[in-house]
């Protein structure tokens, strides 16, 4: 099994068993820098839509809040321990 393998097979698991705040954290890691891939949590929320097990607006909207969460976590990591200038 590649990483790349393990890495998509471990978010589809997480959106699996934890719903919509999986997708939340998932896409929040992504954003801050960390090697989750967003192609396979979203299409995997998406096909979950379709299936009609997950409604769409909360799906777009848990995306969106991961990805600010995690976009903000990493722009007050770097503003208040990076490198100064």
């Amino acid at each position: 099994m590649s990483l790349t393998d393990f890495i998509v097979g471990f978010a589809v698991e997480t959106v699996r068993k934890l719903g919509y705040a999986g997708i939340l954290v998932l896409m929040a890691l992504e954003s801050a820098l960390v090697p989750v891939p967003s192609e396979a949590v979203m299409p995997f929320a998406g096909f979950l839509v379709s299936r009609g097990v997950m409604d769409f607006w909360v799906v777009v909207l848990c995306g969106t809040l991961g990805n600010l969460a995690g976009s903000l976590a990493a722009y007050y990591l770097g503003k208040y321990f990076g490198k100064e200038r």
